[in-house]
């Protein structure tokens, strides 16, 4: 039988960057333009998504079994008229 006390335990680190560049041009007296460039994860961490939950099965309590996307961007144009 094993016994755990509460909170003993650490969750893999996460580590998470984000970052949005972004530009507004106006164009006469109604059109204005924006744009913008995101970038998810901008380190390119394998962040866990998901973690072993039950003690005693393979792999080890604790071991992260699924990882969040790597680095990922995105960029955009909104007109507006």
């Amino acid at each position: 039988d094993i016994n755990y006390v509460r909170n003993s335990f650490r969750a893999p680190k996460f580590v998470n960057m984000d970052i949005r560049v972004a530009k507004n041009f106006v164009i006469g007296e109604r059109t204005k333009i924006d744009a913008y460039f995101e970038m998810f994860n901008l380190f390119n961490d394998a962040n866990p998504a998901a973690v072993q939950t039950t003690p005693g099965l393979t792999p080890a309590f604790g071991a992260v079994t699924q990882v969040l996307p790597g680095r990922e961007g995105q960029a955009g144009l909104r007109i507006t008229f």
